[in-house]
């Protein structure tokens, strides 16, 4: 997102005028279970994000618009304040244009503040989510280097020339090399960072052919492809997350498995609304709760065609829009009903219409009040129910434990919630580490239903 574009939604919308819960499967680990570690590897197994020990992870966060932000400017100070909302997840942007503004020359001063945030967040116990972000493909600031265009428009509302470079981008093999040329610098950069929980190859690709459905995948996935062989090549065990076209808030995607597996599919259901030049935003369609939940059943859908788990890699909306605050609170109710990880837009104290923090970087009570909320980081067993409601004053979280599991489920339970009221726990003993604001459950024997009850 950025107030000086039009955002993604808006620009599909121009883009066509100019061109005409299944079964889960059992737990594999990917290495061997360290329960000692604070933040085991992640990998993804059809419907779910496991860690080493086979525990279902989930993942709650922010996004973190490094793209835009030179010099890079988040620090230690920005990971806790991050950890502070209870999240255990940054989806991290990083530009293109910032780190090699010209071809072969890169800014090692922009990559080695981004490697020292990553590892703030290690220290924080927060997974991140390296992603190359782009917005208005060759625009000032949007994330790809102006050597990549032809002739890069002149703003993210040059919509012509937008549609006109990312269309050669789509259709020249040897610019999508160049891209996979830079994630291949990134990964050396990356190397010993041990709280990567995967890469996000490219923010919010799109073309003018994404609104024919299936037409637009058949070069978004031999890309994908050649992607996923540069990750696994450094690391074969990482998961790679891929995002379907942009105009997927509209239209459905086509999608399919990719024979490597180890994927996670990543969109991003906004509401359809677009920004005047001067950043003011409009709302062309305020969406009801009805066609939102439609919007994630079939997002789900989508993702079980790529046999990958759905993790939501934006969502967000301004507080200045009366109507959001209902719309992410449906979000949130979805993202617990279908037990999806998410990461909101964004932790940004430039940018004070979306930010979850204010100018000097403290949390906004608004978005503090909504995000700061109980769920389960790591279940040892297969999740049933989780349930948190703040207008009902309850958190509840049902699942059905393994009892070969040899790490603890960990539930992220805010210390005020924990005053109210005593908690209710059957079928698992249990811990409350108030330190950590976290609830250790351990499975007593046998596989049953292990159930915990919060009235706050």
């Amino acid at each position: 997102m950025n107030k000086s574009i039009f955002s993604k939604v808006f620009v599909a919308g121009i883009f066509c005028l100019l061109c005409f819960q299944a079964k889960s499967e059992p737990a594999k680990t990917a290495e061997k279970c360290d329960v000692g570690r604070s933040l085991p590897r992640l990998h993804a197994d059809g419907k779910y994000i496991y860690d080493s020990c086979g525990r279902v992870a989930l993942l709650r966060g922010v996004n973190v618009p490094g793209y835009h932000t030179y010099p890079f400017t988040y620090g230690a100070e920005d990971a806790k304040t991050i950890k502070s909302f209870g999240f255990n997840f940054i989806r991290l942007g990083v530009s293109w244009q910032y780190a090699e503004p010209k071809e072969g020359e890169y800014d090692r001063a922009y990559m080695e503040s981004v490697v020292n945030f990553m590892r703030a967040a290690r220290e924080q116990g927060i997974y991140v989510m390296p992603e190359v972000h782009q917005i208005g493909w060759g625009a000032p600031d949007g994330g790809i280097p102006a050597w990549m265009c032809k002739k890069p428009p002149k703003n993210g509302g040059d919509l012509l020339a937008v549609a006109r470079e990312s269309g050669r981008f789509w259709n020249s093999p040897e610019l999508q090399e160049k891209m996979l040329g830079f994630w291949k610098y990134l990964l050396k950069n990356f190397q010993g960072l041990d709280n990567i929980f995967g890469y996000n190859v490219m923010n919010e690709p799109g073309s003018v052919d994404c609104a024919i459905y299936g037409a637009f995948e058949t070069k978004l996935f031999p890309f994908y492809e050649r992607a996923i062989a540069i990750f696994r090549e450094n690391d074969p065990q990482i998961p790679v997350i891929l995002e379907p076209c942009v105009f997927a808030l509209i239209f459905p995607a086509d999608t399919r498995p990719f024979k490597e597996g180890n994927v996670v599919f990543s969109p991003h259901p906004y509401f359809f609304h677009s920004y005047t030049g001067s950043g003011k935003l409009v709302v062309v369609e305020r969406e009801p709760n009805q066609e939102l939940a439609e919007k994630y059943e079939r997002l789900l859908i989508e993702g079980k065609q790529m046999n990958a788990p759905v993790l939501i890699g934006e969502y967000g909306g301004p507080e200045s829009r009366k109507f959001a605050k209902k719309w992410l609170e449906k979000n949130l109710e979805l993202q617990d009903k279908y037990f999806l990880g998410a990461a909101i837009w964004a932790f940004d104290q430039e940018d004070q219409n979306w930010s979850v923090v204010d100018p000097q970087g403290q949390p906004r009570q608004y978005y503090w009040q909504m995000l700061r909320r109980a769920y389960p980081r790591f279940t040892a067993g297969t999740p049933i129910e989780l349930f948190f409601s703040p207008d009902k004053r309850e958190f509840s979280y049902r699942f059905l434990a393994n009892p070969s599991a040899t790490a603890p489920t960990e539930i992220y339970i805010p210390s005020e919630l924990m005053k109210k009221s005593p908690l209710k726990i059957s079928g698992a003993g249990g811990r409350y580490d108030e330190k950590t604001e976290t609830l250790f459950l351990w499975n007593e024997a046998g596989a049953g239903e292990v159930r915990v009850e919060l009235k706050f």
